[in-house]
């Protein structure tokens, strides 16, 4: 807004649906942006446990679960995601 981002609250979306080839097959540049955003997600849990530990935000156990679970194993296999390899899922 007026040259600024902003963030505004919303429900979380009920589902997402997603082509899996599509995804794989994207430009290394949208890849790469994709894996910086997911590597981002270690510093803003810091922030989180220290805005918690200052009673600043409380950490929602639930929202936690669903961004830093899976987060180690979406970070492990850059190389394969830098190549378009499709891995398998697991249960969400």
């Amino acid at each position: 807004m007026d040259g600024f981002k902003i963030t505004r609250n919303c429900p979380a979306p009920a589902a997402l649906i997603a082509d899996y080839q599509v995804a794989a097959d994207a430009p290394r540049r949208l890849t790469a942006t994709g894996y910086g955003d997911l590597l981002e997600k270690i510093p803003a849990g810091a922030d989180w446990i220290l805005a918690d530990e200052l009673g600043i935000e409380k950490i929602d156990p639930y929202t936690w679960g669903l961004v830093q679970g899976p987060l180690r194993d979406a970070l492990k296999t850059p190389t394969q995601s830098a190549r378009g390899t499709r891995m398998p899922l697991k249960d969400c």
